[in-house]
């Protein structure tokens, strides 16, 4: 599978080498294409799978860009490249994969080529269910939220609702995934999917809001601070 790239940064030298790092790093097949600025990559109205942004830019800088690329492509993985290491605060609060530090540029990109690996082998994976005599196919980045109503599991998806027979006890007995957390007795959320936490809710990407139980309210935060933390984001 080809994996299309974006590299945004404002210095020629720069986007030559994080190019060339690409194609010698680990084993991905790419299409790299090169942009000098924020604006230019906006004009385009392509989305990438993976882009690699400088921060310090003439105009909107990179924090600025992976807003707006964000919005569209929430599920876009984002490396920050910077000469400032001052950044990497900022960075961290957009769920960034990684913050490649240009003055130790060798060792922090091998790192973020390792991370985007592990992220896309980790988006391939699914389990199956059987709904009317049938066998389907679901990929764990695709389920938005999983719904528990009795012995009925609605499983909510980017594409589809699917409903099957199974419990909340039976599903967190199986599911071992960093990204998956529980936040009420019926309601179990994909935390790659989450947009907002308040006071009693969740609210997901996909607009719906979901009680949060007064059992599950204090750590929700930290659990997912410790999740973006982890670096564990599909």
């Amino acid at each position: 599978m080809e994996i299309k790239v974006a590299v945004v940064d404002d210095n020629d030298t720069d986007r030559v080498r994080i190019t060339k790092s690409i194609t010698d790093l680990g084993d991905l097949n790419t299409d790299v294409t090169l942009f000098s600025s924020s604006e230019e990559l906006l004009a385009s109205r392509e989305q990438f799978t993976v882009y690699f942004l400088d921060i310090d830019m003439p105009g909107m800088n990179g924090l600025q860009l992976c807003e707006r690329i964000c919005l569209k492509n929430p599920n876009a993985m984002i490396v920050f490249c910077s000469n400032f290491e001052h950044y990497v605060f900022d960075a961290f609060k957009t769920s960034a994969v990684y913050f490649v530090r240009k003055a130790n540029f060798s060792t922090d990109f091998a790192v973020a080529i390792n991370k985007i690996q592990s992220r896309l082998k980790k988006n391939e994976e699914s389990f199956t269910i059987q709904v009317n005599g049938s066998f389907q196919s679901i990929k764990y980045c695709n389920v938005i939220y999983y719904e528990v109503n009795k012995n009925d599991m609605f499983i909510h998806t980017s594409k589809a609702v699917y409903r099957i027979r199974k419990t909340m006890k039976a599903l967190t007995g199986e599911m071992n995934r960093s990204d998956f957390y529980q936040i009420h007795a019926s309601y179990m959320i994909n935390l790659n999917h989450l947009s907002e936490i308040r006071a009693k809710a969740v609210r997901m990407d996909s607009d719906d809001i979901l009680p949060i139980s007064s059992a599950h309210s204090t750590n929700i935060k930290h659990a997912y601070q410790m999740f973006l933390i982890s670096g564990d984001q599909s």
